[in-house]
C-alpha cells in the first residue's frame, strides 16, 4: 500500500468550510476557457479536467498537490499561474519505467499546437527512462509552444534526453525560466532543456547540479540546435564527454549572446574526445556544425580527466569554414594561467584585484527572488560574516563553501549522495576528505595501520579507525567519539578538525554550523531565518516539536524510515501553522509499522510517502 500524504489539519471542535465561487461551466470550472476568460483551477480535481479539454485556456489560482498515480497528458492550449511574482506551486511525484519519445514524461506529456505554460513553480520529483522533463516531456515539431516565467524545483531523473524544465523542445521559446532542481541522466542532459532545435532560450538561469554519466550535458542545454541568449549557470555541471557550463554539445549552425557561468564544470572521461569547456562542451561530429558566441564569461573552475578542455570551449579538429566555435568578447578565470586559444577572449587571473567586482557585476545581472531562498540567504551569511563554510548539523548532503565571496554548494560526496554528515551520540561526524579538500589539507589513508593522516603546512593529525583518540603532532587528543568508516568514507568529529585547522565555529540549534577564521557573531536576522532551515532525521522530529513555535517548519531529512513513530503535540494558529514536511517531496519514505500521531490544532503535514506501512492503530492518527 503506497499512500501520498499532503494534508492541512485544522483541528477544532467545529469545522466549517465557506467558499464563494463564480458561476461554473458545464465541466464544473469557473470561466469559459478563452484566453480572456480562463477556466479557474483551485484543486487537483480541477487540474485533472484539463485532460478533457486540452486546447482551452486555464489559470491556476493557488498551490496544488497532484495525487499519487497522476498520469500526464498533452496540452495544446495554455496554463498560467494567477500571480507572476508569487506564482502558485504545483507538487507532483511522477514515475515511469517506460518513458519514450512517443510517451514522454513531465507535468504535461507534450506541448502541441500553440500550447504554452506561464507563471508556475513545480516541486516534487519526475523520474523516468527517456524524454523526461519537469514541466514538459516533449513538444510538437509543427507547433510554436513556449515556457514563460516558470521555476522548476523538482528533482529530475532519467536516462536519455533529461531536462529540468523540458526534455525535447523542437520549436518555440523558453524565456525567464529558472531551474533549481538537480537533474540526473546518462546523456543529453540540461538544466533547462535536454535538446532544443529551432528554439530561443532567453534570460534563463540554472542553479541546480546537472549530472550525466555519459555526456552531452550543459547548465542550460545538453544538446543545442537553438538560439541561447543572456543565460546564466551557477550549478555544478558534471559528465563524461561534451560537458559545458551553458551548452553541452553544439548540433547545428546558430548564434548566441551573453552567456555566463560561475559553476564548476567537470569531465570525468579521459578519452581523446572528452571535450569540456566553461561555456561550451564541444561540437557534434559531422559537417556544418558551428556556433558564434558574442559575450562568453566563465568564472567557474573547469576540471577534466582528459586533455581537450578550456576555460571557454574546447578545441575542435578540423576547424574550417563550416565547423567552428567563434567567441568574441570573452572573459575567464584561469588559476594556472592557462590560455584559452580563442581570439577575442581575455584571461582574468584569480589574484586579479578587480575579480570580485567582475563577479559581483555578473551576479547582480542575474539576481532572482525565490520563495525558497536558502542559497541566496546562505551566500549573504558567508559574505556578511566573512565565513568560509556552512554545513548542516547532520543529514544534509551538501555544504556551502565561500569561493571569491560567493556561496558555492558542494556535495559531501559527488559519487554517493548518501554520504552525509551525521550526529552520533551528540557529536557531529563529517567525511574527512570533504572538509580537508575544502580547507586545502592533504589526506593519506594507511590501510595497513587503519589510520588517516591529515597534513596542513607544518601540522599533522592522525585518526585511528574505531578509536576515540587522535594524535596532533604526536600529542594524544581525546576525540569524544570514535572515528569510523561508512560507505567507504572515513568519518571523524568535526570539532577536532576545526581545532586542527584553527577555525572558529558557530553552532545554532536550527541545525546550521558556520566555520570561519574570525569569531562568528551572526545578526538577529540570521538567527530568525536560520530557524526555518531545520533538516533532521524522522527520529528527531518529536523532540524538535518541544522547542518549536507557531509558523515554524520541521523538515524531515531524505531517507527511508522503518518502524518510526512521530508524535506531534502542538497548538499553532490559523495564520501561523506548524508545518511538517519532507526535505524533498517524494524522497522521505516510511515503511513497516511507522506512524504519525498528531494532537493539537493547525498542523500542516505534506510531501511524505507511506510505502507498505501497516499499523493496527493507523498510519496517521489525529486527536483534537
Amino acid at each position: 500500500m503506497r499512500k501520498y500524504i499532503s494534508i492541512m489539519l485544522i483541528l477544532t471542535l467545529t469545522i466549517s468550510l465557506i467558499g464563494i465561487f463564480p458561476v461554473k461551466a458545464a465541466n464544473g470550472l469557473s470561466g469559459s476557457g478563452t484566453e480572456k476568460d480562463r477556466y479557474l483551477i483551485y484543486t487537483s480535481d480541477d487540474f485533472l479536467k484539463i485532460k478533457n479539454e486540452p486546447d482551452a485556456h486555464y489559470m491556476i489560482m493557488q498551490d496544488i498537490s497532484l495525487p499519487s498515480g497522476f498520469v500526464p497528458f498533452e496540452l495544446s492550449g495554455s496554463v498560467i499561474g494567477y500571480k507572476e511574482d508569487d506564482m502558485p506551486k504545483i507538487n507532483v511525484n511522477l514515475y515511469s519505467e517506460s518513458s519514450t519519445s512517443s510517451n514522454p514524461l513531465g507535468l504535461f506529456s507534450k506541448l502541441t499546437d500553440i500550447g504554452y505554460i506561464k507563471n508556475l513553480h513545480l516541486t516534487g520529483s519526475v523520474t523516468g527512462t527517456d524524454y523526461v522533463g519537469g514541466f514538459v516531456g516533449n513538444s510538437s515539431s509543427t507547433a510554436t509552444n513556449a515556457l514563460y516565467n516558470c521555476i522548476n524545483e523538482a528533482t529530475i531523473r532519467g536516462n536519455n534526453y533529461v531536462g529540468g524544465l523540458i526534455s525535447y523542445h523542437t520549436a518555440g521559446k523558453i524565456e525567464n525560466c529558472i531551474n533549481l532542481g538537480n537533474v540526473y541522466g546518462k546523456q543529453y542532459v540540461g538544466g533547462i532543456a535536454a535538446y532544443v532545435n529551432t528554439v530561443y532560450i532567453n534570460l534563463c538561469q540554472n542553479f541546480g547540479n546537472i549530472t550525466a554519466s555519459l555526456g552531452s550535458v550543459g547548465g542550460i542545454a545538453g544538446r543545442n540546435y537553438g538560439y541561447i541568449n543572456e543565460c546564466f549557470n551557477s550549478g555544478n555541471i558534471k559528465g563524461g564527454t561534451h560537458v559545458g557550463g551553458i551548452i553541452g554539445i553544439v548540433n547545428g549552425k546558430r548564434d548566441s549572446t551573453e552567456l555566463y557561468n560561475v559553476g564548476t564544470v567537470t569531465s570525468t572521461s579521459s578519452a581523446s574526445n572528452n571535450d569540456c569547456g566553461g561555456i561550451i562542451g564541444g561540437l557534434s561530429i559531422g559537417g556544418s556544425r558551428y556556433i558564434n558566441v558574442k559575450g562568453a564569461y566563465n568564472l567557474g573552475d573547469v576540471i577534466s580527466a582528459g586533455k581537450n578542455f578550456n576555460p571557454i570551449a574546447p578545441s575542435y579538429t578540423p576547424f574550417d569554414n563550416t565547423n567552428y566555435i567563434n567567441i568574441s568578447g570573452g572573459i575567464y578565470v584561469s588559476s594556472d594561467k592557462k590560455e584559452d586559444f580563442y581570439e577575442g577572449t581575455v584571461a582574468v587571473y584569480e589574484n586579479d584585484s578587480n575579480l570580485n567586482e567582475k563577479i559581483n557585476n555578473i551576479s547582480k545581472k542575474y539576481e532572482v527572488t525565490r520563495n525558497n531562498s536558502n542559497l541566496d540567504f546562505t551566500g549573504d551569511i558567508l559574505s556578511q560574516l566573512g565565513a568560509e563554510m556552512i554545513i548542516y548539523n547532520g543529514y544534509k548532503k551538501a555544504a556551502y563553501i565561500n569561493k571569491n565571496n560567493q556561496a558555492v554548494m558542494e556535495n559531501m560526496d559527488e559519487n554517493d549522495p548518501m554520504v552525509v554528515s551525521r550526529i552520533v551520540n551528540g557529536t557531529l561526524m563529517v567525511p574527512v576528505s570533504f572538509v580537508c579538500r575544502a580547507f586545502g589539507a592533504g589526506v593519506l589513508w594507511k590501510p595497513e595501520l587503519s589510520e588517516v593522516v591529515i597534513t596542513r603546512e607544518a601540522k599533522e593529525i592522525v585518526f585511528k579507525i574505531n578509536e576515540r583518540v587522535a594524535y596532533l603532532n604526536g600529542v594524544k587528543t581525546d576525540l569524544g567519539e570514535t572515528a569510523f568508516i561508512d560507505r567507504g568514507r572515513t568519518f571523524v568529529p568535526f570539532r577536532v578538525l576545526c581545532e586542527f585547522f584553527e577555525k572558529n565555529v558557530f553552532w545554532h540549534d536550527s541545525g546550521i554550523v558556520v566555520i570561519s577564521s574570525n569569531p562568528v557573531v551572526p545578526s538577529q536576522e540570521y538567527i530568525e531565518k536560520a530557524k526555518g532551515l531545520w533538516i533532521v532525521p524522522a527520529e528527531q522530529i518529536s523532540s524538535r516539536v518541544k522547542s518549536a513555535k507557531p509558523g515554524d517548519e520541521l523538515i524531515i531529512a531524505n531517507g527511508i524510515y522503518k518502524d518510526v513513530q512521530i508524535d506531534i503535540d502542538f497548538t499553532a494558529t490559523e495564520s501561523l501553522p506548524l508545518t511538517l514536511r519532507a526535505e524533498t517531496p517524494g524522497l522521505v519514505e516510511f515503511t513497516g509499522t511507522s506512524k504519525i500521531v498528531i494532537t493539537g490544532r493547525y498542523i500542516k503535514v505534506k510531501d511524505l510517502y507511506f510505502n507498505e506501512a501497516i499499523n493496527d492503530s493507523g498510519t496517521v492518527v489525529l486527536f483534537s
